[in-house]
């Protein structure tokens, strides 16, 4: 038998060898992805249970009310976009309408769409709020949030809408975790519109400016441009104190904010990019919306009394306000 036949006769066995090989080096992969998938999402759920506000009496009161998960039934209702940089709108709405409501757009951080966030946006709806996101993962720029405010005054004045007559938009917020918090700060501050459009922003876990210029010039925002109630977040852990939000961009954006401008920055303990997405509802930033947009003088107590944010909740540190009442700590 010739060398040649004989190398015919071997070539099946060794493809099949091959194959076996890599069948077992694709359920290796497979495994060991799902492994790394159970972990993260381990040590998200241990994260969040970290973060759950509970209530220290006379220590965070009113974040703790406005933490609670659902103040009222809250409806969910999607629309196709008419855009060129995302396909899908969400509106998280309380169930029995009736009236009108203050309006929240919401922009997604880098990788994320609204799906990432649906526990606290939900959690913001039911205090009274028809809050709208969409499936965009890149929210720097502002224009996607941007025409989240223009579809709010769409829907309100559409005769065929179910929002019809419903949206306050002459109190509509703005909130934006990590590069959507850039995109929240443009979106108040570039467009021909945005003085007129909206009334109140929350950026949690802001990219330092540095970040934005070097690396993603699109998300580039100017605090000094800043015209409404301003609210700034970040966390302790070390990928925003260490990298993306450190204390020191929190407080040069806060000290960049023109004076007269109602302006609030604080820092949670333990909590690391993480402060509204995904798990966990920031009470605060609920009572910020809730202040700012409704005028609810309880939540106000937390950005201008003396005490539970001030000085009483350890959970948050590094606290700033240029309010009548409210301390550094």
């Amino acid at each position: 038998m010739s060398s040649l036949t004989k190398a015919k006769k071997r070539w099946p066995k060794v493809l099949g060898i091959v194959g076996l090989c890599i069948v077992l080096l694709v359920a290796a992969v497979a495994l060991w992805l799902k492994d790394a998938a159970t972990k993260i999402q381990q040590e998200n759920e241990a994260s969040a249970k970290a973060l759950k506000v509970t209530l220290i009496e006379g220590v965070n009161d009113l974040e703790y009310f406005y933490g609670q998960d659902l103040q009222g039934e809250v409806g969910e209702y999607h629309a196709d976009a008419d855009s060129d940089t995302f396909s899908e709108y969400v509106i998280y709405y309380p169930l029995e309408l009736s009236g009108r409501y203050p309006v929240v757009v919401w922009g997604n951080g880098t990788g994320g769409t609204y799906r990432d966030y649906g526990a606290a946006l939900k959690s913001l709806a039911s205090y009274g709020f028809v809050v709208i996101g969409n499936d965009s993962e890149n929210n720097g720029s502002g224009q996607e949030i941007y025409e989240m405010g223009l579809y709010a005054e769409k829907l309100d004045s559409d005769p065929d809408s179910t929002f019809h007559g419903r949206l306050d938009t002459t109190n509509m917020g703005v909130g934006g975790h990590s590069q959507g918090a850039c995109g929240a700060v443009n979106a108040v501050t570039k467009f021909e519109r945005s003085g007129e459009l909206f009334s109140s922003v929350f950026p949690t876990s802001m990219p330092h400016i540095g970040m934005c210029v070097d690396r993603f010039s699109y998300w580039a925002y100017d605090m000094s441009q800043v015209q409404v109630p301003c609210f700034l977040t970040s966390g302790t852990g070390p990928f925003d104190a260490g990298s993306v939000a450190p204390l020191s961009s929190v407080q040069e954006n806060f000290e960049a904010i023109p004076e007269g401008v109602p302006a609030v920055m604080a820092i949670m303990a333990g909590a690391d990019h993480n402060i509204v997405n995904k798990f966990y509802a920031c009470g605060y930033m609920n009572a910020w919306f809730c202040w700012t947009l409704k005028g609810d003088e309880q939540a106000g107590q937390v950005f201008t009394g003396q005490e539970e944010l001030a000085k009483n909740n350890t959970r948050w540190q590094n606290v700033r306000s240029n309010l009548i009442g409210l301390k550094e700590k």
